[in-house]
């Protein structure tokens, strides 16, 4: 019973909060599994039923984990997204930390249990090693090259930084210039995972 009526209370304030944000000329919205205790996209989808805004003036983005070492989204989610006309923002482009760095180092969020899935599991992965060693022999930093790969398949990308150095490294990636067969070379190793970070 308490479930049920969180769950309701949940709806009825997303719907008028997402009204007010709408009436004021907000017209971008994002969700994922983990907001509003896993309501977040049911809530908006009544949202916009009841208010009817045009549906060409909305922006619905989703929050999903993508990286060189982990691109599942894009054997049925991004598909999905674009069928629906929904954008996609991913976190962790840089495969929390991984990309950045050689393998043997450690990362600031080593230990994280951030959606279930720690840099640890990364990098036991099948093709990360190769992945991980063909981008230190790229003459481009690595930071911007696993950042670069992934423009082209999203609608913005989350960039969390530690430092301002990082943050100018991360936007060098508007100047590189990869071929297709450089871009060919990097993802060539990965291998097919299984989903994770969804309960």
């Amino acid at each position: 019973m308490r479930v049920e009526l969180f769950a309701s209370t949940l709806r009825y304030l997303s719907l008028e909060t997402h009204s007010v944000r709408y009436d004021h000329g907000i017209q971008t919205f994002h969700t994922a599994d983990g907001y509003s205790n896993g309501l977040s996209e049911v809530m908006l989808g009544k949202a916009i039923k009841e208010l009817k805004p045009p549906r060409d003036e909305l922006v619905i983005l989703t929050k999903n984990q993508y990286s060189l070492v982990y691109g599942e989204e894009e054997r049925e989610m991004f598909l999905t997204l674009k069928l629906f006309g929904v954008g996609t923002i991913p976190y962790s482009l840089l495969g929390r930390g991984l990309l950045a760095q050689p393998m043997s180092a450690q990362t600031q969020l080593s230990d994280s249990e951030d959606v279930g899935l720690g840099v640890g599991l990364f990098k036991e992965w099948a093709g990360t090693n190769d992945i991980v060693n063909r981008l230190l022999s790229h003459g481009s930093s690595r930071r911007t090259v696993s950042v670069y790969l992934f423009w082209r398949s999203i609608t913005v990308p989350i960039v969390g930084t530690t430092s301002v150095e990082k943050l100018e490294e991360l936007l060098g990636a508007l100047d590189v210039e990869l071929t297709a067969d450089e871009v060919k070379y990097f993802e060539e190793p990965y291998k097919p995972l299984a989903v994770h970070g969804f309960a």
